[in-house]
């Protein structure tokens, strides 16, 4: 009597491992530009963080101006720290654009140095900041053509009149 052995191969055969090989390549050459790009991604999200920082001081001094009873006129000085003095220009409540008593002295000391930004009146009275990165320089520059050419920004705009907020866009094709 002769006794048969049945030895089960197992694993995998190397076309099998070829195959796996090309489809986990395949999955990855078109996931990666998505995982890749972080920068952008990272640059529209400061974008964003930005931009709520300036609604939240804007509302803050609106808060102020209502206290204070300036919240219906066109143009006032708000007086911020209690001296008696105005410390900054609003527009119906609202921060002004002023690169000087505006929206970025509402606006604290780090995002005064860590962001560029600049004030527009032609077109319609506007302010446009960006992180330090991207605009190439922090602090404030009067009609800062470059910054409004990279199209990664944060568009601040005067409100039209009483019980109107202000506009917060942002610009993020360029980033």
């Amino acid at each position: 009597m002769q006794l048969r052995v049945n030895k089960k191969i197992t694993g995998f055969t190397l076309v099998e491992l070829i195959i796996v090989i090309v489809i986990l390549g395949i999955i990855a050459v078109t996931a990666a530009p998505r995982f890749l790009d972080i920068s952008t991604d990272a640059k529209v999200a400061t974008l964003e963080a930005g931009a709520g920082a300036i609604e939240a001081a804007a509302d803050l001094i609106f808060a102020k101006a209502v206290v204070q009873g300036l919240d219906t006129q066109a143009t006032a000085n708000l007086d911020i720290d209690g001296d008696g003095t105005g410390d900054i220009n609003i527009v119906y409540g609202y921060p002004s654009v002023s690169s000087s008593a505006g929206i970025p002295l509402a606006m604290d000391d780090s995002f005064q140095t860590q962001w560029g930004y600049a004030t527009f009146n032609p077109g319609g009275r506007r302010w446009q900041a960006a992180p330090e990165d991207i605009a190439g320089h922090s602090g404030t520059t009067n009609n800062n053509i470059p910054l409004g050419q990279t199209n990664c920004f944060v568009v601040y705009r005067e409100p039209t009149g009483v019980n109107v907020k202000p506009s917060i866009t942002i610009t993020d094709s360029g980033c």
